[in-house]
């Protein structure tokens, strides 16, 4: 859209999702949870030199995405000092969650999980 309409280099900048999208509906998105987001992704891309990482926040806790390559090369001591750094700037803002890392899937903050039918 911006190619067409002659905004040159902008066309070329690479897409980046609103951070309001991290959050998982039904949790209520505010300033100070969207700098967490955003501090989170900051910390972790500079701390590791990820490609891709998404901090979503989620009813169940903090989930870090990172793309494959830079996930399978993190240690699992570093993976939990990350974590903790992580865990601490939530706390710090009274949203104490527990945080863990998945690969990086396009579009998971839109997932729908299913109920558990099988009781």
């Amino acid at each position: 859209m911006a190619r067409v309409l002659g905004l040159g280099s902008v066309a070329e900048l690479p897409a980046a999702p609103c951070l309001a999208s991290r959050i998982e509906t039904g949790i209520g998105i505010d300033a100070a949870t969207l700098a967490l987001v955003h501090a989170s992704e900051s910390l972790v891309a500079a701390a590791v030199a990820a490609r891709t990482v998404r901090c979503r926040v989620r009813a169940t806790g903090v989930v870090l995405e990172l793309d494959a390559a830079t996930l399978d090369s993190i240690d699992a001591r570093r993976r939990a000092e990350l974590a903790a750094e992580i865990g601490g700037l939530f706390a710090d803002a009274g949203l104490a969650r527990a945080v863990s890392f998945a690969p990086y899937r396009n579009g998971s903050a839109f997932l729908l999980r299913r109920a558990d039918h099988s009781r």
